[in-house]
């Protein structure tokens, strides 16, 4: 789902009161879909990869393009965390599709 963008993956692995344990997620599949839908509106080129199985740690990449809010063209990868895994502050690149 996160590579394809298809929420409609969800209706099929979510229940309709599925709890969310993202603090930045409201519970529900429909507001899970809503939250998913606008990132890949925000970021087109989100992609994910799987880290860690066992305690979910996952790498998302992409570039911030727009959206809810004006576009940054800053963008994110496992390159920005220090030796001691904190989040380092995010650089700005060129926008790829400037308009």
């Amino acid at each position: 789902m996160l590579n394809t963008h298809d929420v409609d993956v969800l209706d099929r692995i979510l229940t309709p009161g599925y709890i969310n344990h993202n603090p930045n997620v409201a519970a529900g599949r429909d507001t899970n879909r809503q939250f998913w839908s606008g990132l890949f509106i925000t970021m087109p080129d989100l992609s994910a990869a799987i880290d860690d199985r066992v305690v979910g740690r996952f790498t998302y990449r992409g570039t911030h393009t727009g959206g809810s809010r004006p576009p940054t063209t800053q963008t994110s990868g496992p390159e920005d965390r220090d030796a001691a895994d904190q989040p380092v502050p995010l650089t700005a690149s060129p926008a790829r599709d400037a308009r």
